[in-house]
């Protein structure tokens, strides 16, 4: 098992990706902290990876709260003793032209795809200091790239982390 005995948070638990993440992770022996702001999501996924043996924790939460973002990195620690993995997975993708955008749409896109990447890092960073393998993973995703048509909150938020 290759992540025996690794906490691992994984934000956007319940969707697509996150799921999917959640549940590799849990075959390979890792104990998770599934985030994600719908309760039943959560608990949908944490009772798969159950299935697979593994240790689950979960909290739903909106990422786009600071207190949010510190909570589940403390709910990690609290549940497993500390953390090793972080992936930053959750996104959101409100469409618009500029001219459609409202403010509600920008700031929920740079809640969630930008500021709470930068909160959850600064929470986990000191609990994860000196744990041998310890990785944080922020991903992206194409659009912040190639956006497509009425992307614009969505583009800058995503392109975060390219290069």
């Amino acid at each position: 098992m290759k992540f025996a005995e690794k906490v691992t948070l994984i934000t956007g638990a319940a969707g697509g990706v996150g799921q999917a993440l959640a549940l590799l992770f849990a075959r390979e022996g890792a104990r998770l902290m599934l985030s994600d702001r719908e309760e039943a999501g959560c608990a949908k996924i944490a009772e798969k990876a159950r299935a697979l043996g593994a240790e689950v924790s979960y909290l739903a939460g909106d990422l786009r709260e600071k207190s949010y973002c510190e909570a589940v990195v403390s709910a990690a620690v609290e549940s497993f003793g500390g953390l090793d993995i972080v992936l930053n997975n959750a996104g959101i993708i409100p469409r618009g032209t500029i001219e459609e955008t409202t403010d509600e749409m920008w700031f929920d896109a740079m809640g969630v795809n930008l500021n709470a990447v930068f909160y959850i890092c600064r929470a986990a960073i000191p609990h994860m200091k000196g744990r041998a393998g310890a990785a944080i993973v922020n991903t992206s995703s194409v659009w912040g790239i190639y956006p497509g048509p009425a992307m614009s909150p969505t583009a800058p938020a995503r392109a975060r982390w390219q290069r």
